[in-house]
């Protein structure tokens, strides 16, 4: 019989807010648990606890293109065996990545994008600021490369800097298609990648291709799948350097901060 959370508030949300709004201002260490503890409030029970952590885990085997056999935990499992189980699974993800994925720093094979020819081709490498989980302060680098009949937009890493990229694809491409291309591209003529890196710390790191669908009626991509390459080319991977520590390049401000304030273009390219 599964073990009841101890932590359960079906009011949780709210009281949520209100620690991560503390969180966000604080950031000490006693306010960033205060609210760890308030979302775990939303799971009635361990074993709701422990399908939440297994799910990131495939979510994160899947992005990183690997297969996963999960460790079991029966329903009554507890907050200790669940989080030895999630180390365990996160370990062998990070083990296996290390092991098949390290990639070279060339121009996969077939890419006609981020190479280092540049003629005729309008690129700009920019800081993202965008509202992640939770309307949590987020950002990224986005690189943005415009050709004559196509665009490529390559939103990068930055290490904790909010709600990653890879995590909100389909928004982030959709605001970035609608302030800052429709007027030039059609929703097909844009492509969609990623780069994620964990240089310092595991080493992980990897490059990949978004195909979503727009939706015509919600005007909206969706149903971001993901295609690995077996290298990274270089100008994407120059922009790990971007990330951390971060450099004083141009801002954008997406459209949907509360703040309202739009800044002017940066850029002439696009």
């Amino acid at each position: 019989m599964p073990i009841l959370n101890p932590e359960y508030d079906p009011d949780w949300k709210r009281r949520f807010d209100r620690a991560l709004a503390k969180a966000n201002a604080s950031r000490t260490a006693e306010d960033v648990a205060v609210m760890h503890s308030a979302f775990w409030g939303q799971f009635r029970t361990m074993r709701e606890i422990r399908d939440f952590h297994f799910d990131s885990l495939r979510r994160k085997a899947e992005v990183s293109g690997l297969e996963i056999i999960l460790p079991e935990l029966d329903d009554d499992c507890t907050w200790e065996q669940i989080a030895e189980a999630y180390g365990r699974g996160d370990d062998a993800i990070n083990e296996r990545y290390m092991e098949h994925y390290k990639k070279p720093y060339t121009q996969p094979d077939g890419l006609e994008a981020f190479g280092d020819d540049d003629a005729g081709i309008q690129r700009v490498v920019e800081r993202l600021e965008y509202n992640g989980f939770w309307d949590s302060p987020s950002a990224c680098v986005v690189t943005v490369e415009c050709q004559e009949k196509s665009a490529h937009i390559c939103f990068t890493l930055i290490m904790g800097a909010g709600t990653s990229p890879i995590n909100m694809m389909e928004d982030l491409a959709t605001m970035v298609y609608k302030e800052r291309l429709a007027d030039r591209y059609k929703p097909d003529e844009v492509h969609w990648y990623a780069y994620f890196h964990f240089r310092g710390i595991s080493g992980h790191e990897g490059f990949m291709e978004a195909g979503m669908r727009w939706d015509r009626k919600q005007k909206q991509y969706k149903d971001a799948s993901w295609m690995h390459f077996t290298s990274i080319p270089l100008v994407i991977a120059d922009t790990a350097d971007l990330a951390d520590p971060f450099p004083d390049l141009p801002r954008v401000i997406s459209k949907t901060r509360e703040s309202g304030e739009i800044p002017p273009e940066n850029s002439e390219a696009i």
